[in-house]
């Protein structure tokens, strides 16, 4: 049963990504700044702020989206990897690989939506939150064993 829930995060969570790099510069500006106000209102306690201003290590809401997104797609892909190879640095290096290959895809995706381009810091960004999370797993996976 483990085994098809990591396999159906997995997809819905590379489903995710796939339609948020499929919006264009204005619609991805929409959203961030929806998921801004949304924050703004959890972390203030008057719900304003600075709106549209580096919010972390000068990244903003669409650059961190990066590593929330690709930390999910680690944590999905380090359990079916784990589920599937077991514990030791095979299923680590395969569920990291995996997501490499899906940040490369999604910049690579990126080239062919109107307004957005190719950018290689957002698959730093990317990794900041896949190896942490496959690195996770895979600990867990061998304590646990």
């Amino acid at each position: 049963m483990g085994i098809v829930v990591g396999i159906i995060t997995l997809l819905v969570v590379l489903g995710a990504i796939f339609v948020l790099t499929q919006q264009n510069t204005r619609q991805t500006g929409d959203v961030a700044l929806r998921a801004e106000r949304l924050l703004m209102r959890i972390v203030t306690p008057t719900g304003k702020g600075d709106i549209g201003e580096p919010t972390w290590f000068g990244l903003t809401i669409r650059k961190l989206a990066h590593i929330a997104e690709f930390g999910a797609l680690g944590l999905a892909a380090g359990v079916v990897s784990a589920h599937l190879l077991g514990t030791g640095p095979i299923p680590w290096a395969t569920s990291s690989g995996l997501c490499f290959v899906a940040s490369f895809a999604d910049e690579l995706h990126k080239h062919f939506v109107p307004g957005r381009h190719f950018d290689a810091q957002d698959m730093v960004l990317d990794a900041a939150g896949y190896l942490p999370a496959t690195t996770l797993v895979a600990l867990i996976a061998l304590l646990l064993s």
